[in-house]
């Protein structure tokens, strides 16, 4: 809906959203067909959290695998989210998809306590044997706006969140 609100906007009014904020962007039916969902033209600043990134479906990979923002968030790899493991299957399901609004949410709130602090590299297996940037590039959520770090970034997450 955000992307095509985006195109609209720009071609009915000549505008564009200062901020659309993509939470798990869903990808059957839209991944691999432009101009059918959300990318970084659609507004100003367009970030994007992947938690359930993947093409089987069955085990609740619904989410974009390719980066569609400014700065696109991987949290745990962008699939199978920690604080879904112990849930039974059907929820397991939609719970991994629904973690990236849970990460936003505790964003708002979170202040110094829970920042959310990701890294750019070139993919999950660099970040887990630490070959990423020693400083923090990038704050997953709100207040992604206020850094200055743009692409993939990864990070950690636990149960809790």
């Amino acid at each position: 809906v955000s992307g095509f609100a985006g195109k609209f906007s720009q071609t009915q009014y000549k505008w564009k959203f200062g901020r659309i904020s993509a939470l798990d962007s869903a990808a059957p039916l839209f991944e691999g067909y432009p101009g059918a969902y959300l990318d970084q033209n659609d507004g100003i600043y367009v970030d994007a959290i992947h938690s359930s990134a993947g093409h089987l479906i069955i085990t609740g990979e619904v989410g974009f695998i390719e980066p569609i923002g400014h700065v696109d968030f991987f949290p745990h790899n962008g699939t199978h989210q920690p604080r879904c493991s112990q849930l039974n299957e059907t929820i397991h399901i939609s719970c991994n998809h629904y973690s990236s609004v849970l990460y936003f949410e505790a964003s708002l709130s979170g202040g110094d306590h829970c920042m959310f602090t990701a890294y750019k590299c070139t993919n999950w297996t660099d970040f887990e044997d630490k070959k990423c940037a020693k400083n923090a590039d990038q704050r997953l959520g709100f207040y992604s706006t206020t850094q200055t770090g743009k692409g993939v970034q990864y990070l950690d997450v636990n149960k809790a969140y």
